[in-house]
């Protein structure tokens, strides 16, 4: 109950997660601990839209997706200034370039408080 009063009000979470069902449980654990999720998306093209939109304060990226990876999206998130983490139910190191071997990397499923952490310590540094 303590790590709900540590979240400031409408901390905006872009979501990119390509499965639908998987995509609304983490969309609803995160709304559980006050935070505003946008998306979710399942594709680099429509999280890139909304990134042209709306000011985020971190991202969620499902690695793996139907459609390829979610490294466009990190790119963008990274010029854009925004911390961000990756989510893989695969061998996240051996996927990641290199670039990124230094990012916040959950294997999936992630607990929603193990998230919730993850994401308040991107918001923090």
């Amino acid at each position: 109950m303590g790590l709900k009063l540590m979240v400031q009000p409408n901390t905006r979470v872009l979501l990119l997660e390509d499965n639908a069902v998987l995509a609304e449980s983490i969309a609803f654990a995160l709304g559980t601990f006050n935070l505003e999720v946008v998306g979710p998306f399942e594709t680099n093209e429509l999280s890139g839209l909304e990134l042209t939109r709306e000011h985020m304060q971190v991202g969620v990226l499902d690695l793996e997706l139907a459609a390829g990876t979610s490294i466009p999206t990190a790119v963008r998130l990274r010029e854009a200034g925004i911390p961000f983490l990756f989510m893989s139910g695969h061998d996240i190191a051996a996927e990641l370039p290199e670039e990124f071997q230094n990012e916040i990397c959950l294997p999936k499923p992630v607990p929603a408080d193990v998230l919730f952490e993850a994401i308040m310590e991107l918001c923090e540094s």
